[in-house]
């Protein structure tokens, strides 16, 4: 995969905050995307979180033909510490409103509703559920966090379905 560049996160920034809205590193997620299953960022950007409320997830992807569906926190950082309020939110909120009642928290937030739809509508080629966290450090040091590492156990603690969680550098650095 190519790497993501300031340039590229600038000019889908400048194509679409008018009606994305957002930071210019919310665009790192759509552009990572995009890049990463061989796209156009407009292909992604409607499975992209922009701005707050992410309950801990800034997108998602279901890939048809590895049966994964992906769940991705993205940081436009070097420092993997910056992960660990996201995955609270996640372990906190974030599971119970994307996998609980879908009739609990309906119309709260347009991501969260997109995302449950497209697990409903391809939920027989989903079997399994990845998340990832991408951000530009190094993802050894990431894991082998302290921090993040309590915080996965309790996730593992509260899942009732088997995932598997990673960080993943963006190999622009």
């Amino acid at each position: 995969m190519r790497a993501v560049t300031e340039n590229d996160l600038r000019d889908a920034w400048n194509r679409h905050h008018d009606s994305h809205r957002g930071k210019r590193e919310d665009f790192f997620g759509p552009v990572y995307l995009a890049k990463e299953f061989s796209g156009s960022v407009e292909d992604f950007l409607a499975q992209c979180a922009f701005g707050s409320n992410d309950y801990g997830l800034d997108a998602y992807h279901v890939d048809e033909s590895r049966r994964n569906l992906y769940l991705y926190q993205f940081k436009w950082s070097e420092d993997h510490n910056l992960f660990k309020g996201s995955l609270k939110r996640l372990v906190e909120s974030g599971m119970g409103r994307v996998f609980g009642n879908p009739q609990a928290s309906r119309n709260e937030n347009d991501f969260l509703g997109r995302l449950r739809a497209e697990i409903h509508e391809k939920q027989a080629s989903i079997d399994r559920v990845v998340i990832l966290f991408v951000f530009k450090g190094d993802p050894e040091r990431a894991d082998q966090s302290s921090g993040l590492e309590a915080l996965r156990e309790e996730r593992s603690r509260r899942s009732t379905s088997s995932t598997a969680s990673s960080a993943r550098t963006d190999p622009s650095t």
